[in-house]
């Protein structure tokens, strides 16, 4: 899908002036960025995955903040960025800068605060921390990580459940371990969501809202594929109503429970879930993990999810992307293995 289309498709009826976030993860940008002109009013853009090489044509957009141009082909011409005069947080992972001259252009940046340049062949060359860091006046992480190598934790994160008692119905405690890259180092599905503190986490990000009404925010930003309709894809799945965790993927009886397998963009039949986790998860990456929120028709509907679910309820998840495996290769049970049959989910379908 071309540029244009894709933010047709994303700003929907809305006027240029009353959008402030688009999300145009894989689309073709191969007639430039100029029809982001008209978006005066952007506070957060993503365009990841879409195969952008120049960013010659970028239009002056004063309320950009936050701008993901992560896993494109970009390997100079960085002073288009001065464009984005109050930009904050910078994702360029993935791409092709190899100099630490190209990223000079970056220094009129005056209120970056977050860069994340992973991936790229510039973080291969020596000095490559101090001597970026030292382009930037007001620069708190880099890759993840302060000036003195150590990983961030954004102390203000907006999971409540560190600042609130846990209710009544609150689910037990996760105790297993999991064997996914993302939670290796996470005994519990508790301690994974905190980690979401670092920087570039949940209280730091906008809430989306898509043409659907699904709204989601990003906790935690993944780094490998992002899945296209066919896939075969992994997910670990927490729900939510009221604030009360109403059941796990990872935690079945005390034990460890496997993720949910399933194929993106199937809505119906064998190997599909509800759209809240379906399209959930669109334009995530491997490793990410987002909260979401969805209406009655995108989750349970009127007949809910009995005892704890009424009908017509708005609901929440936390969905974490394990896995994508590309149509045509390994089959569902590969990943899966036959965990769809196990969680519960899709007794619902």
């Amino acid at each position: 899908m071309s540029l244009a289309d894709c933010i047709r498709r994303e700003k929907g009826t809305k006027d240029p002036s009353e959008v402030d976030t688009l999300c145009l993860d894989q689309a073709k940008c191969t007639e430039g960025l100029a029809p982001l002109a008209p978006f005066l009013n952007l506070a957060s853009l993503s365009i990841q995955d879409a195969g952008i090489s120049s960013l010659d044509g970028l239009p002056a957009l004063d309320n950009v903040t936050e701008l993901k141009m992560s896993d494109n082909k970009i390997k100079g011409g960085l002073e288009n960025l001065l464009r984005l005069p109050n930009l904050e947080r910078l994702y360029l992972a993935g791409n092709q800068i190899g100099t630490f001259e190209a990223l000079e252009k970056l220094a009129g940046l005056a209120k970056l605060e977050l860069l994340d340049l992973e991936g790229n062949p510039v973080t291969k060359l020596d000095g490559y921390q101090s001597k970026v860091f030292n382009m930037f006046d007001t620069l708190i992480a880099l890759d993840g990580k302060n000036r003195d190598g150590e990983e961030i934790e954004d102390e203000d994160d907006d999971d409540e459940d560190d600042d609130k008692p846990a209710p009544q119905t609150q689910a037990r405690e996760v105790t297993f371990k999991t064997g996914d890259k993302t939670c290796e180092k996470h005994p519990t599905w508790k301690q994974c969501r905190q980690a979401a503190k670092k920087t570039g986490g949940s209280s730091k990000n906008p809430l989306v809202t898509m043409d659907n009404g699904l709204e989601y925010k990003e906790i935690t930003y993944g780094k490998g594929n992002i899945p296209q309709p066919g896939d075969t894809v992994t997910v670990h799945y927490s729900l939510f109503y009221n604030g009360d965790e109403i059941e796990s993927s990872r935690e079945s009886s005390g034990l460890a429970a496997a993720p949910l397998g399933f194929q993106f963009g199937i809505t119906s039949g064998a190997g599909s879930v509800i759209p809240a986790i379906n399209e959930g998860i669109t334009g995530m990456k491997v490793g990410g993990v987002r909260r979401v929120i969805a209406p009655p028709e995108l989750a349970f509907g009127a007949r809910g999810k009995k005892p704890r679910i009424p009908g017509d309820a708005t609901v929440e998840f936390d969905l974490q992307l394990l896995t994508v495996k590309r149509a045509g290769t390994n089959p569902i049970s590969s990943q899966g293995r036959g965990s769809e049959k196990n969680t519960g989910l899709f007794d619902l379908f």
